[in-house]
This record gives C-alpha cells, structure tokens and sequence, in this order.
C-alpha cells in the first residue's frame, strides 16, 4: 500500500489526475450494476411467460382446428356442386347462343352478370362457334354449359340428340319442328347484316385492322403493334393480356376477334451471338438475366442448346416454355 502512495506521489499531475478519474469511473459503473437489477425488478416485475405462451398455443391450436373444419366444410359443398341437374320442371329446348336474349340466358341457368357479359361480347361483334368459344366468357359456368351442350346449335352446325334421358324430353326433341330455330336464324341473320364479323391475323394487322375491332381505338392499336415488335410476333393471342393498358374484361370482349396462323414463325433471338444490350430488349428478358446469359457464353463457350439455360439454371422451366419459340443456337 506504502509502495502504492510513493509511486502515486512519483506522477505527474496530469497522471495523477488521470488515475482517479479512471477509479471513480469504475466505482460508478460498479454500483450502477450492484443497485440496477432489485431497482429494474421493482419496476418491471418478472412475468410468467409460460402462461402466455400456453394462452397463445391453446388460441392458434384452435383457429387451426376451425380451418380445417371450414375445409372439411367446403370439400363436402364442392362435391355436392359438382353435378348439375336440370331445374325443376326444365324444358330443354334447341337454341343459337348467338342470338339469344339475355333473359332466355337467365332463364336456362347461368348468372343475370354472365348474361350481360355475353351481351356485351356479342355487341362488340364477337360470335360464338362452339361450346368452347362459350366457356371463355368471363365467370361463365361452364358445367351448365356441359349439361345444355346437346341443345346448342352453332353457325353451320346440325342439332345433337339430347343428353337428357327422361321421356317427357326426348319426345319433346323428337317432336322439334324447328320452329325456335327459324326465328333464331332471323334474328341472327339480322344482326349478322348490320355488323359484320371478321378474324383478323394478329401478326399480319396494322392500325386500320385493329380500328375494326370494337373496343380497340388508336392508343390501344399502337400498344399492340408496338409490343408486337419488341416480343417478334405473337405466338398466342393469350399475349394480348400482356399489352400495356389492355384489361381482362377488354381482353374478354376482343379475343375471339384474333387468330395466329399455323404456319407464322417469330423472329429468333441467337443466344450464342445477341448482345446484352439487343437481348434485354425481348420484354421476357430483364437486364440481369440478359448479363448473365451473355456473361456465362463469354466465360464458359457457346450454348448447344436452349436448354442448357435451364441445366445451369439461369431460367426455370416454365420461363424457358415461354422463350422457347424467340430463342435459337446456332
């Protein structure tokens, strides 16, 4: 201790200083942790976490226990919407759904909103050729649309026998004079002669092509033609879903109006000589997934195959399906 106070004595003044500051420093933190857990226990008193624990465990066991009631629930409600019987007192009847009213819609079954969709399709100069052209209307049902098949007639196209097999329905299809679908061809007729259908080729139309579609004006004509020529053709009129600006209910009422030939080939795209630049242009590729496609060819060679994108994955499967026809290695 005497040692302590000689070599104390020995300092300068500014060790010295030094020296007890860095003790009241350490004499202060030392009875900060000393005092600090009664005084933080005195104001926080400890909880009994398992309690809540338990709470919450027993909450989420039981909301879990409600899910799978409601899906037990809906598994039993799907399996009874499945089939579809024919109203009560249903008299099937031969119809053209090109030119059947809205009310006649409602009364076979389908939906007041469905009616006024096919309304809408149909004014916008849409038709239909077959069953499968029907379904594509927007939240159609289409098991309905399975069960009154047989009824159905198309534009050149014979009455089918009926699916139904009670006799009070196949004596009224055997006694069918036709009748109904005179004054439906009258009506269709009609219609046909004040606005004329036209399938259009959707690689082959320029603005005014576009223009006779009803419900495509300039701004949606350019959007078209101008994402035609960044994709290299459409290979699926399913792509207009893609144009900037083009809603499903558009899309909806404009489909039918399109057709992509069989033989069209678009323009490739050769992974083993595009720049990055040039290949993040094809709106299917981003900037960085065109860097490493070229960045991998620079490093490692040229690409054998369009596949080898998806074997060093640098794209997946269902995005090399949608490459696939603008892609070549050559």
């Amino acid at each position: 201790m005497s040692r302590f106070f000689r070599d104390f004595s020995r300092m300068s003044k500014v060790e010295r200083f030094g020296t007890l500051y860095l003790a009241v420093v350490i004499s202060v933190v030392a009875l900060a942790i000393l005092f600090f857990d009664p005084v933080y226990n005195y104001i926080n008193p400890p909880v009994d976490y398992t309690q809540g624990f338990d709470s919450v465990l027993n909450r989420v066991e039981s909301e879990y226990n409600m899910y799978l009631d409601s899906v037990e629930s809906a598994k039993n409600s799907n399996s009874l919407e499945t089939v579809k019987d024919p109203p009560e007192n249903f008299t099937p009847f031969y119809f053209d759904p090109n030119v059947l009213s809205r009310d006649s819609f409602v009364l076979l079954g389908f939906k007041g909103f469905v009616a006024d969709n096919i309304d809408k399709y149909r004014n916008a100069g849409g038709s239909f050729y077959s069953i499968s052209d029907l379904k594509r209307i927007y939240n159609i049902d289409t098991l309905l649309i399975d069960t009154l098949s047989s009824f159905m007639v198309f534009p050149g196209k014979k009455k089918r026998d009926s699916v139904f097999p009670s006799e009070p329905e196949k004596s009224y299809a055997e006694n069918y004079d036709g009748s109904d679908q005179k004054n439906a061809d009258q009506k269709k007729d009609k219609v046909y002669a004040n606005k004329k259908y036209v399938e259009i080729d959707l690689n082959d139309a320029d603005t005014a092509d576009l223009l006779k579609v009803s419900g495509i004006g300039p701004y949606y004509a350019a959007n078209i033609l101008k994402y035609r020529a960044l994709l290299g053709g459409y290979v699926d009129v399913d792509q207009l879903r893609e144009v900037y600006g083009i809603s499903d209910s558009l899309y909806q009422s404009v489909a039918l109006r399109f057709y992509i030939k069989d033989t069209f080939a678009p323009q490739k795209i050769n992974i083993n000589e595009v720049s990055t630049y040039k290949l993040s242009k094809h709106p299917y590729i981003k900037r960085h997934l065109a860097e490493m496609i070229v960045g991998y060819r620079y490093d490692k060679g040229k690409y054998k195959k369009t596949e080898d994108l998806i074997e060093l994955r640098l794209i997946t499967s269902v995005q090399h399906a949608k490459l696939k026809p603008y892609l070549e290695v050559k």
